[in-house]
Formats: C-alpha cells, structure tokens, sequence
C-alpha cells in the first residue's frame, strides 16, 4: 500500500528533528530514521497501529503508532495518509 505523508506531518517532522538536534544532532538522525522506518512498515501493516481511545478519533478513522514519546496518527483508505506527528504528553484530540 502506498504511503503519503501530509504537509502538516512534514512539518511535525522537520521541528521533531529541530528540537532533538538542538541538543545532539547525532541522537536526532537516528530518531528520525526510527520515525522513518516505522511509517515505511504501514506499507506492508497498514492495521499495526492501535486506535485511539477518544471516540471522536475513532470515528474518523485515525489510527497511531508510538515511536518513542511520539505519536505517528494515520488513517487508512486506498493510502495511508500520515496526518500528524504529535508528542505524546501534548492534548491531541483537538490538533487533528
């Protein structure tokens, strides 16, 4: 299955990388590459991902996986379609 990644995910990404590489650019490579092999492996496990517990995202399809302190949200239709990246400790439900 093909994988698309949104313009808002891309820019999630982008400021992931920022943020961990103000600190250690080496640390931020690596986990970017974890980000980056796991939305891959939607291609072949579009379903891997749990659903959220807040019913207004299960209606609407959304599914994540978790990468380290970081939520990957995803639907899935004839793509998978990258939503957002959204660290875990923030409120989500209202930023999809």
């Amino acid at each position: 299955m093909d994988i698309v990644v949104s313009t808002r995910a891309k820019q999630d990404l982008k400021a992931v990388f920022e943020y961990i590489a103000a600190d250690n650019k080496d640390e931020a490579v690596k986990f970017m590459d974890k980000l980056d092999s796991a939305i891959r492996k939607l291609s072949n496990f579009p379903e891997m991902g749990c659903r959220p517990k807040h019913k207004t995202l299960r209606a609407k399809g959304y599914r994540f996986l978790v990468v380290g302190s970081y939520l990957i949200f995803y639907r899935i239709g004839k793509k998978v379609m990258v939503s957002a990246v959204i660290h875990g400790a923030r409120s989500y439900v209202n930023l999809l």
